[in-house]
């Protein structure tokens, strides 16, 4: 049993796995971390025009994970679906993620360039 678990990208099976760390792999008092994105994509001044390649490609990951019951934006509730599992004092932190070299701030800049190289390889799943 562990008294702490991280997690990144779960995505849509958050469901599952709340059930399989609490009952199998955390301890009571345990913490739990979780970290991924959202969909749809978003820009920080609404400038992404809804005939773009990344929107249609957003919309379409979404609309795919109802068809199949997994929510592929399922990050935007990971606080109530923490609670609704019985973690408690659960602590909700967001967070802008760049998707390219373009953020004039150096932290962001960097960001943006780790995510840029590291989409594609994501893309092909």
């Amino acid at each position: 049993m562990l008294d702490i678990l991280y997690d990144l990208h779960l995505l849509s099976i958050i469901p599952l796995i709340l059930e399989l760390t609490i009952n199998r792999y955390l301890n009571p008092g345990g913490y739990i971390e979780l970290a991924g994105t959202c969909l749809p994509v978003r820009t920080e001044d609404q400038t992404l025009p809804v005939d773009s390649a990344l929107e249609k490609w957003s919309r379409l990951i979404l609309e795919a994970g109802e068809k199949i019951g997994r929510p592929m934006n399922s990050a935007a509730s990971y606080k109530l679906q923490l609670q609704d599992a019985g973690f408690v004092n659960v602590v909700e932190i967001k967070y802008k993620w760049p998707q390219n070299q373009w953020p004039k701030d150096p932290k962001s800049k960097e960001l943006g360039t780790f995510n840029l190289f590291s989409i594609p390889s994501c893309l092909n799943s």
